[in-house]
């Protein structure tokens, strides 16, 4: 839940997500759980070390969340860059 999410992101300075599958229409809940858990991360600045079944483009099947996917690849991204890095911890 976005509770939990919250939870994490002030209490862990670096994460690390493993196994994203790459999610299809029928895999909607799935994927707004895991853009509302990038979201919190990438607001309190959490570094972030994703491993994923394909490219963050192709994890995403679906059409309706599209929009929102991808912002979440525009911080996946941003996660790997050295500014991100480099910025404060937001607990």
């Amino acid at each position: 839940s976005k509770a939990d999410y919250v939870i994490l992101s002030k209490r862990f300075h670096t994460l690390l997500i493993a196994g994203i599958p790459v999610l299809g229409a029928n895999d909607d809940d799935a994927t707004r759980r895991l853009i509302e858990l990038i979201d919190e991360l990438y607001d309190r600045r959490v570094n972030v070390i994703v491993s994923a079944t394909a490219p963050a483009e192709s994890l995403y099947q679906g059409k309706r969340l599209q929009l929102d996917f991808q912002r979440l690849i525009s911080r996946m991204h941003e996660f790997a860059s050295w500014d991100y890095i480099a910025l404060t911890h937001r607990p």
